[in-house]
Order: C-alpha cells, then structure tokens, then sequence
C-alpha cells in the first residue's frame, strides 16, 4: 500500500454492530469477535490523522420485512444496534435511514439503514462526497453480504476501494471466497491492517 495518500481517505465502517460481531448477538457473524482489535486500530489511525469515517449502521423496525428471512436483529434503539466499544465513537453526526440529518457532530458520521447496502441511505453519496476522499478504505461485517455491497457501490461510484482483509469476515467460508473474486474483478484492492498502518506512519 505505498501508493496510498493517508490525506485522500475515508474509512468505511460496515456495521461494526453488537448483534453482529459479539458471539451473543442477535445474527453474530461467525468468528468477528477476533476482529475487534483490528476494527480498533483501524479506527484509531483514522482518529489520529482526523480522517473520516463514514459508519453503516442496521436500524431496524421491529415489523422490518427482512425479518422474514434473518432473525430481528439491529432494532432501532436496542443494545445490540449499538456499535462495539472498540468502534462507538465518543460523539457521532446520524443521519437516518430515510436521509433525515438527526444532527450531532464528530469525525465520525452515521448512516443508519434497513438493507444491506448502505447507498440506500439517501444521504449516503453526498456524505461520502464531501470528505473530499478518493480512496475508501472499508472494514467491517459480513463480507459477504453489507461489505460487498459496500464495496461494490463504493467503487462503481469511481472512489479507489481498499477493503482491509483482516478486519472483515463472512457469513459462510464458501460466500468470503465467492465475493472476493467478485470485488477483486470489480476492481477493489486487498491489505491488511498492518499495510494501512505502515501507509499512514
């Protein structure tokens, strides 16, 4: 990752969620509690060179209709929506799911959602936008589901897509290496934590 410029990015925190990561969560993504300590540094260099981050967050209604095929997970308001220690930011921006700027401040901007891609937030691309990023860099659960769609709709809107492969887990083995071919196809380049670290030293 020399090529990486520290002052051109934005990182992109895909539900880095308690009923997805913690073991007792709701829909817990097997094996995302080892990512933790990466999900943290991750956000700790972002903090430290007063980059962005842009945080999908599942905000669901308790009648959600995609409660037909996954369990209730993410409510609106409940425990387990709430994002891990290692990525709740001291103060937040939330933008809800229907665009609604429920304002706050912070590095740090939500974008609340009902599905899994967060492009459905209608605030997504112009917040995006004006971090005056070029280059994504994106973590976070499942790979297979909300970071693929995260990724793929980050670079089809022309940003330089780098999904940090220590710090993201899938659903199912077979799905990881599915979506990994097709982000890889799609453009999006893989580093490790450690890779991002040493651009941003």
């Amino acid at each position: 990752m020399t090529d990486l410029e520290p002052t051109d990015t934005v990182f992109v925190d895909v539900d880095t969620q308690v009923d997805f990561v913690e073991p007792d969560g709701a829909l817990y993504v097997p094996g995302a509690e080892r990512l933790k300590p990466a999900f943290a540094r991750l956000v700790a260099i972002a903090r430290a060179h007063a980059r962005p981050v842009v945080a999908s967050s599942d905000a669901h209604p308790e009648d959600d209709p995609e409660f037909a095929t996954f369990p209730p997970h993410c409510l609106a308001g409940t425990p387990g929506q709430r994002r891990v220690a290692e990525t709740e930011p001291a103060r937040a921006r939330v933008i809800a799911a229907d665009g609604t700027d429920r304002g706050g401040e912070g590095q740090t901007i939500v974008l609340e959602k009902v599905a899994f891609d967060l492009f459905t937030n209608p605030a997504a691309e112009a917040t995006l936008a004006a971090s005056g990023a070029r280059t994504a860099i994106v973590f976070g659960v499942a790979l297979d589901y909300c970071v693929r769609a995260a990724a793929l709709g980050l670079a089809a809107r022309g940003y330089e897509t780098v999904l940090v492969r220590d710090a993201t887990a899938p659903v199912t083995a077979e799905g990881g290496a599915r979506v990994e071919e097709e982000l890889r196809a799609a453009g999006v380049r893989f580093a490790s934590t450690d890779e991002i670290a040493a651009a941003f030293a």
